[in-house]
């Protein structure tokens, strides 16, 4: 219904703020600790999301970013290599309409104690981001 509703409008693009999954990775009984199997709580979900949003017309960009669920509320490089396997990247910048946009992995803010490189690396490429971003002003 909410898809549908979507399409009446036909937005610039849609963003979905992450929880794609109900499980929490870690938690998730077909995980394991490791990169998810076909028939693991999280996968399965992420595929009835995935196969909702191709009734969206092509027209419409997706943009998507990770959630808790997604990545857990204490990330690790196993949960993010999940993320990006199933999603894209986890930060990224865009311009749509004349408006610059940025994604960031907020997870990595709440809690980057087992992922201090990829915050580490998150954080400059944010900075860079926003210098090239001001110098176009």
């Amino acid at each position: 219904l909410a898809l549908a509703h979507v399409s009446r409008l036909r937005p610039s693009f849609l963003v979905l703020s992450g929880d794609m999954q109900q499980y929490y990775p870690r938690n998730d009984p077909g995980m394991n600790g490791v990169l998810a199997n076909d028939t693991s709580a999280g996968v399965l979900q992420a595929k009835d999301v995935k196969t909702a949003l191709r009734g969206l017309p092509t027209s419409i960009p997706v943009k998507v970013l990770p959630g808790n669920h997604d990545i857990d509320d204490m990330p690790n490089i196993t949960t993010m290599e999940y993320y990006k396997h199933t999603w894209g990247n986890d930060y990224y910048s865009f311009w749509q309409d004349g408006v610059f946009f940025i994604v960031l992995n907020s997870q990595l803010y709440y809690d980057g104690s087992e992922t201090s490189e990829a915050k580490a690396k998150q954080t400059a490429w944010l900075k860079s981001e926003l210098n090239m971003v001001q110098s176009k002003a």
